[in-house]
């Protein structure tokens, strides 16, 4: 949660400077070579098509999820777009219960509810910019699309996990999103291509994010192997607008208003209760 707080904010910086694919490339690589690595360090065993298939898929729709974001911040506020891009969970916990064999108590569904609720109220903003009501729900939409994505992704994880270890897992997801970086800076343009790639390695502020969320992605898979699920440290990891919007109030000077300070607090509030589930 923490880690994937400050790569968020991190990437909002970033989105500025560079272009969505050019972010991309920056943030992805540094995961590939570091999961690379661990997986050879590791000497893990190769999984089945099937599984690399199933884990490259969700890797698919991270990818996708992420150049949503992207361009969702390169206008939109920190505080607004990163929590609503955070309520991924409502879609993977609405896609686990419909087609996969999930149960919970009724604690840790009303806590994983909350910590949803408070996230929501945390992307809640007053229009004191006076932005134009085109471009604000423009974001929005891109936002809620990289939720969607997300929320997709998560749920195809769900299907594998406990069934791999969590290099597999984490290595796969990371090595198929490098890939896929690459090829869409390709496709952008291959004459270009080469510029690019100078660029990524001059661009320190989106490695050091790409280092940050690969972090938080291994710490991820590390519980959700141990869980057995993703849905629990799914809901956990989406309280990260939290540490997004404190950075950008403190670096940024961006308005915590009431609404927001509740949403922090009641977040919080349901990350303590989902421990006690």
């Amino acid at each position: 949660m923490v880690a994937w707080g400050i790569a968020d904010w991190l990437t909002a910086r970033n989105s500025k400077k560079y272009s969505s694919f050019e972010v991309n490339l920056a943030v992805q690589i540094p995961g590939l070579i570091i999961l690379l690595v661990i997986m050879l360090a590791t000497h893990q065993h190769m999984p089945g098509v099937g599984r690399i298939a199933i884990i490259s898929s969700a890797g698919l729709a991270f990818t996708a999820a992420y150049l949503c974001f992207v361009k969702a911040l390169r206008t939109g506020d920190v505080g607004v777009i990163v929590p609503l891009g955070s309520i991924f969970p409502l879609v993977t916990i609405l896609l686990s219960f419909m087609f996969l064999s999930t149960s919970f108590s009724g604690l840790q569904i009303a806590s994983m509810f909350i910590i949803v609720f408070g996230t929501i109220l945390l992307a809640y903003e007053k229009h004191y910019k006076n932005i134009p009501l085109h471009v604000f729900h423009r974001e929005s939409i891109f936002a809620l699309g990289a939720a969607l994505m997300w929320g997709l992704g998560f749920f195809i994880l769900n299907t594998v996990i406990g069934q791999e270890p969590w290099e597999i897992v984490s290595g796969f997801v990371s090595i198929s999103m490098g890939i896929y970086a690459v090829i869409l800076i390709l496709f952008a343009g291959f004459g270009q291509a080469l510029p690019k790639f100078k660029k990524m390695v001059h661009n320190k502020q989106g490695l050091f994010a790409g280092i940050v969320v690969t972090l938080g992605g291994i710490a991820f898979f590390i519980g959700a192997t141990k869980a057995g699920s993703l849905l629990i440290p799914t809901v956990i990891a989406s309280a990260s607008p939290l540490v997004a919007s404190a950075l950008s109030a403190y670096k940024d000077h961006e308005k915590l208003n009431i609404v927001k300070r509740a949403g922090a607090v009641i977040a919080i509030g349901g990350i303590i209760l989902l421990n006690f589930g």
